[in-house]
C-alpha cells in the first residue's frame, strides 16, 4: 500500500532531498535517484528503482521542483529523469516513446507537442 510523501527540505550540504514514507519507515531520496513520475487517477506516483511511492504534490509542483535535476515533462502525465532514458523509440511517423534503465517492459509516452522540443534539445 502507498504512503504519502513528506516534503522537500535542504540538508547541510544544500542538496535537495525528498522524504518519503512507506510502511511506517521514512526514506530520504536524492532527486537523481528518482526514475520518473506518473500522474495516475489524480495522484502523482514517484518511481525509484522499481518501487512506487505516492506523492501529495501535483505534477506541476514536482516539475518545478525537479526540473533543475534534469527532469523533463514529456507528457501531461509523465515527468522523466532524462539521465535514466536509454532510447527514444519511434513507433510511427509522429509517435515516440522513451525507454528507461531498469524498466525493460515499460515505455514512457512522448506527447506529440513535446516531440519537436525534444528533437531540438537532443538533435535526433
Amino acid at each position: 500500500s502507498f504512503q504519502n510523501f513528506g516534503c522537500f527540505f535542504y540538508c547541510n550540504f544544500y542538496t535537495l532531498l525528498y522524504t518519503v514514507s512507506l510502511n511506517n519507515r521514512i526514506f530520504l531520496l536524492n532527486p537523481e535517484d528518482i526514475d520518473y513520475v506518473e500522474a495516475y487517477d489524480g495522484k502523482s506516483q514517484v518511481y525509484v528503482r522499481g518501487s512506487c511511492y505516492q506523492s501529495p504534490f501535483s505534477m506541476d509542483e514536482l516539475e518545478n521542483r525537479l526540473h533543475r535535476f534534469g527532469f523533463y515533462r514529456c507528457h501531461r502525465s509523465y515527468l522523466v529523469n532524462m539521465q535514466r532514458v536509454t532510447q527514444i523509440v519511434k513507433w510511427t511517423r509522429n509517435s515516440y516513446s522513451l525507454k528507461l534503465i531498469n524498466y525493460e517492459d515499460s515505455m514512457i509516452p512522448l506527447s506529440k507537442l513535446k516531440i519537436q522540443e525534444m528533437k531540438t534539445i537532443y538533435q535526433f
